[in-house]
């Protein structure tokens, strides 16, 4: 889910462990930022295991401190 904010963006992405972030799908479109709009990734998972996801924001211009501490990280076994 992606929400709020002072402006919209469309630089939402992924982060699996410590790769590089991946660009998600905003479904549908947002249009304001005054509400949460869900998004899509699709992903194959190389093995089983434990991964780490990370959302990160590409545009340097949008706050992101609790994105950057981790606040968000969260855990999935596959």
């Amino acid at each position: 889910v992606q929400w709020g904010g002072s402006a919209p963006t469309d630089q939402l992405a992924i982060q699996i462990g410590n790769g590089a972030p991946s660009p998600v799908t905003p479904c549908p479109p947002q249009v304001t930022h005054a509400t949460w709009t869900l998004w899509t990734w699709l992903w194959q998972p190389s093995a089983p295991g434990t991964y780490s996801l990370r959302m990160r924001v590409l545009d340097s211009a949008v706050p992101t401190r609790r994105l950057d501490l981790g606040w968000y990280k969260r855990v999935v076994a596959v």
